[in-house]
C-alpha cells in the first residue's frame, strides 16, 4: 500500500505583495490627459500592456532574442482604435534622469524592433509640467 504524501502549501504571502496602483502617480497625470484625447478622437486608451500582447515571436529553429530580451517590459500607454483595437500609436514615458545601461540598452531594443515591425511609438520625457496641446 502507497503511503500518501502531505502536499505542500504555498503560502504566496511569504513571496509576493500586491500592488495596490496598476500605475504611478506621474502616469496618471498624463493618462487623464490622454484618456480625453482619446475621447476626442474615438480611440481606446490602454495602459501597461506587454510587449508580448504587441509582437508574435515567429517560428524559426534559432531565435537569437526573445523572451529574455523582453523581459517583463511593457508599454505605458497604447492609443488603438475602438472598433477593432488597431494599434495607432504607442506612448513611452522617459524619466530624463535616468540613464542607465540597462535602461538606454532597453530602450534601443524596443525603438529597433516597433521600426522594423512598422509599430509607431512616441517617447515623452516625463515633466513635471507638461503642456496638453502638444499631448493631443
Amino acid at each position: 500500500m502507497q503511503k500518501k504524501r502531505k502536499l505542500f502549501k504555498v503560502k504566496y504571502t511569504n513571496y509576493f505583495t500586491a500592488k495596490r496602483y496598476i500605475i504611478t502617480y506621474t502616469e496618471l497625470k498624463y493618462y487623464k490627459d490622454l484618456l480625453e484625447i482619446a475621447t476626442n478622437l474615438n480611440l481606446i486608451l490602454l495602459t501597461k500592456v506587454s510587449i508580448y500582447n504587441l509582437v508574435q515571436l515567429k517560428d524559426t529553429l534559432y531565435i537569437p532574442i526573445g523572451k529574455k530580451q523582453c523581459g517583463n517590459e511593457t508599454i505605458d500607454f497604447i492609443l488603438s482604435e475602438k472598433d477593432s483595437c488597431r494599434m495607432r500609436v504607442c506612448i513611452q514615458l522617459d524619466d530624463p534622469y535616468n540613464k542607465n545601461k540597462k535602461k538606454v540598452k532597453r530602450n534601443e531594443f524596443i525603438n529597433e524592433l516597433f521600426d522594423e515591425l512598422d509599430i509607431k511609438i512616441i517617447r515623452i520625457k516625463i515633466n513635471e509640467e507638461y503642456n496638453k496641446e502638444y499631448l493631443e
